[in-house]
């Protein structure tokens, strides 16, 4: 198998374990403040969050699964695009984004890398977190086409891939909060196949 065969392969497979269970964070403030209303307004507040540590629950179902799919463990975000994720039950899976690069590592095996830049619909899948926790309005309008619903001080950010080639995998991230606090994240994969993530407040 060549280099760039098993680098494609390398990069499909995080894509799909980034959205079976990994895929973002929530940006968490120490204060309970009224609801945002306004989008421009929750993510300027999520951007003045620069560090921010939390527990969370992941599952997937699938119509392949008789049983959902569940993770437990915990991730970290760091102003502006450090994204660290360890899965500890019921396996050790360690995700890390730095500097534009994902390194995966399961278990005691051998660490695997991509530089995010090489890889549109891996770049693209990230921005779609990284710019919601960074509160970066323009870039996630960039690469996504954003749905804003807000009632009764809950609110709900649809974010629908412009990229062709990333809807072949995922044809819409959603996130689920109140106030300025990201409760849960929902990954819809183009097979019908839907993972969610609950963080532990």
């Amino acid at each position: 198998m060549t280099t760039g065969m098993m680098k494609n392969r390398l990069c499909l497979l995080i894509l799909v374990l980034f959205s079976v269970s990994v895929q973002c964070f929530a940006a968490v403030t120490d204060k309970a403040t009224e609801g945002k209303a306004d989008l421009k307004l929750l993510l300027e507040s999520f951007s003045q969050k620069k560090y921010s540590k939390i527990d969370f629950l992941e599952s997937k179902s699938s119509s392949l699964l008789v049983n959902d799919i569940e993770l437990k463990g915990e991730m970290l975000f760091q102003h502006p695009d450090y994204l660290l994720k360890i899965v500890r039950q019921p396996h050790q899976e360690r995700f890390e984004l730095k500097n534009g690069v994902v390194t995966y590592q399961r278990g005691e095996g051998e660490e695997r890398m991509l530089a995010v830049g090489d890889y549109p619909v891996l770049n693209a899948f990230v921005i779609g977190y990284t710019a919601v926790l960074d509160g970066d309005f323009e870039r996630l309008q960039e690469h996504y086409r954003i749905e804003y619903d807000y009632r009764d001080y809950a609110w709900r950010l649809s974010l629908y891939p412009r990229l062709d080639e990333m809807r072949e995998h995922v044809t819409k991230l959603e996130f689920l909060g109140s106030a300025d606090v990201i409760r849960s994240i929902l990954v819809y994969e183009a097979s019908g196949d839907i993972s969610t993530t609950n963080f532990l407040h």
